[in-house]
């Protein structure tokens, strides 16, 4: 199911990037690059703790604390587009 839910975001991604103008267009990609950049960063550094805890830690709170990382993702994505459009606007 992950697979056919990450398609169907994809798939309307690039539906509503067309429907854009130019400028629109660039402002957006500008800041889902910037917000997904981030998740990748917070995303690899979430693995590299989850690698180096003890064994005997609780698993129950590894599967909550991925949420964190794209809370803090898509807050960079807004907060990067708020700034491009303003740059250009």
């Amino acid at each position: 199911m992950l697979p056919a839910s990450a398609a169907a975001l994809a798939l309307g991604v690039s539906r509503y990037l067309r429907g854009l103008d130019e400028l629109s267009r660039s402002i957006q990609l500008q800041a889902l690059a910037v917000g997904y950049g981030t998740a990748m960063i917070l995303g690899m550094a979430l693995v590299g703790l989850l690698l180096i805890a003890p064994a005997g830690t609780a698993a129950g709170w590894r599967h909550a604390v991925w949420l964190v990382p794209l809370f803090i993702a898509e807050t960079a994505r807004c907060v990067a587009l708020v700034v491009f459009a303003r740059r250009y606007g």
